[in-house]
């Protein structure tokens, strides 16, 4: 605090320099994390320090966290799971500990601080964020030609609401930006007790020679991801041909190499190869 005679005999000017403020104004956890909500004061002179924390929430909703008054070195309220360090307040410090995170605890966090007849606040945003968990129903599939199979993408356990995901078909070593399936057929978004979401993405593949050897990849994209998920399945595929009674024989595709106990048949390339085993 500092005075001066400014405005004349016996007229005096104070000056009070005090300053409420915060390192971060947005804070993002997954859940059951425990959050520390940075708050700092600083003032020119010792003097008893109030300090409040009130959580705003949707539809104009506040929730006292914790009070603490100076003036008489005393907790007057703190909730379940809130804590401030009483020792480090002489040395400005008002930050506060949240254990254990839930949707519940999304909001606006206000650090009020006041000292004397002055009160500054800061406001902390805290958005939850929970990563989706991703998996596909096969890892590899060897199919028959015309066979076919149904690919399952589920992406669970995640939120907010916002997850975007894709089924892409691309070749094994190829440079080519890889195709995006079409026909790919979502679920709706399912709620989960804990508040995440989940849901599902599939299609009907009919194996085709044209796939084997190919890549299905489910690519997932989410706000709380820094690059996507990617979940893939390597297809094969065999060819399908009939014997002379009619019956459906399953065939190696065409080959460069055939063991010694099958015939080569080699008039135009690719070569294919007929076992000799009845």
């Amino acid at each position: 605090m500092g005075c001066g005679a400014l405005l004349g005999a016996g007229c005096l000017l104070c000056l009070v320099v005090f300053l409420v403020h915060t390192r971060t104004s947005a804070v993002r956890s997954a859940l059951s994390k425990d959050v520390l909500f940075d708050c700092a004061f600083s003032t020119d002179h010792r003097a008893a320090v109030t300090i409040q924390w009130v959580l705003h929430q949707k539809g104009g909703l506040q929730r006292p966290l914790f009070t603490y008054d100076g003036s008489r070195n005393l907790v007057e309220h703190a909730a379940d799971r809130a804590k401030m360090f009483l020792e480090e307040i002489p040395k400005g410090n008002a930050s506060l500990l949240l254990r254990n995170v839930g949707m519940r605890d999304e909001g606006m966090y206000s650090c009020s601080v006041s000292v004397s007849s002055l009160t500054g606040q800061q406001a902390i945003q805290l958005q939850i964020e929970e990563k989706p968990t991703v998996s596909v129903n096969a890892v590899s599939l060897s199919l028959v030609e015309g066979e076919q199979h149904k690919l399952i993408c589920d992406i669970r356990n995640y939120y907010p609401l916002g997850a975007q995901a894709q089924w892409l078909r691309e070749l094994a070593g190829s440079r080519k930006v890889p195709d995006v399936v079409r026909n790919v057929i979502p679920s709706s978004h399912r709620e989960s007790s804990n508040g995440t979401y989940s849901f599902s993405q599939y299609f009907l593949l009919t194996a085709s020679l044209r796939d084997n050897g190919h890549t299905y990849t489910c690519r997932v994209e989410h706000q709380s991801l820094r690059t996507p998920i990617r979940r893939s399945v390597v297809v094969k595929v065999r060819v399908r041909s009939t014997t002379k009674d009619g019956q459906y024989k399953e065939v190696t595709p065409p080959c460069t190499k055939c063991a010694s106990s099958q015939l080569e048949i080699g008039f135009a390339k690719p070569r294919l190869c007929f076992s000799t085993t009845p």
